[in-house]
C-alpha cells in the first residue's frame, strides 16, 4: 500500500497541483486583504483573481477601485506577505472590467 500512496504524491507533484492549489490559496487570502485595505464603498468593486509568478491580478468595476487598490499597493502586499508568508508577490496588476467574466460567477 505505500508504493501506491507514493504514486498517488509523486503524480500530484508532477501535474503541478500543489503549484495551483498555493496559488488558489494566495488568491483567497488576497480577496480578504485587498477589501479590507480599501475604503468600504470601494471593497464590493474589487476582486483579485489570480496570482502568477510574482503578480497579484484584480478585477476593478470601476476606476476609483483600481486607483485605490494602486495607492495601497504596498501595503496591501505587506499584509499579504504577513498572512502569508511563502507568497513572493512584488507587484499587482489591476484590471478594470465591467462585468464579471465566466471565472469569477
Amino acid at each position: 500500500m505505500k508504493s501506491l500512496d507514493g504514486l498517488l504524491g509523486g503524480a500530484v507533484k508532477r501535474a503541478g497541483i500543489m503549484k495551483q492549489v498555493h496559488s488558489a490559496h494566495i488568491v483567497s487570502i488576497a480577496n480578504l486583504v485587498v477589501k479590507s485595505s480599501v475604503d468600504p464603498a470601494v471593497s464590493p468593486d474589487v476582486k483579485a483573481i489570480s496570482y502568477v509568478g510574482q503578480e497579484l491580478r484584480v478585477n476593478c468595476y470601476h476606476s476609483v477601485a483600481a486607483y485605490e487598490v494602486k495607492q495601497k499597493e504596498k501595503g496591501i502586499i505587506a499584509e499579504l506577505t504577513r498572512r502569508e508568508p511563502t507568497c513572493n508577490v512584488h507587484r499587482i496588476l489591476t484590471r478594470i472590467t465591467t462585468k464579471p467574466t465566466e471565472y469569477e460567477v
